[in-house]
């Protein structure tokens, strides 16, 4: 890979990807040319917990998955609007984040598919309770926001 396919004009790029929901908000970060899946939020307290996240991992590219339409659609292009007039010098992204849930389940039940001895539905409420599928879903829309900015990226 290029040098400059991960770096935004001087800084290199770190980039924090967003899967925000009702009860879980999935994390994932980019650095050093690799997408890390990080924990999922639960609760409410999103923004603080998103703030501390940036403030930690020096974070200067956010990616926001959004819906095409629906409540959740609206409740996050206010955390856009929040997150922009917070942190003017980081570049925040907004994609479309249609069906990255249901790839982030397929993921899973293809991990489920090389592991022995459990249940397939077991195992995907498993993900799901412990906020796995959450978190898959965020690094799946960090990967189109890096796409968007023509950043690579491993796995």
């Amino acid at each position: 890979m290029c040098p400059s396919s991960k770096h935004i004009g001087d800084k290199a790029v770190v980039a924090l990807g967003l899967d925000v929901g009702t009860q879980k908000t999935g994390m994932a970060l980019y650095k050093n040319g690799v997408v890390h899946i990080l924990t999922t939020i639960v609760g409410k307290q999103v923004l603080p917990a998103i703030i501390k996240a940036i403030h930690d991992h020096n974070v200067n590219v956010v990616v926001l998955g959004v819906p095409p339409y629906g409540d959740m659609r609206s409740k996050i292009l206010q955390l856009h609007k929040d997150l922009v007039n917070r942190f003017p010098n980081i570049n925040i992204i907004l994609v479309n984040e249609d069906k990255t849930s249901k790839i982030a389940r397929f993921e899973v039940s293809a991990e489920y598919a090389v592991s022995s001895g459990v249940n397939r539905s077991k195992f995907l409420r498993q993900a799901k309770r412990r906020g796995k599928l959450d978190s898959r879903a965020a690094a799946f829309i960090l990967k189109m926001g890096l796409d968007k900015l023509g950043v690579e990226y491993e796995i």
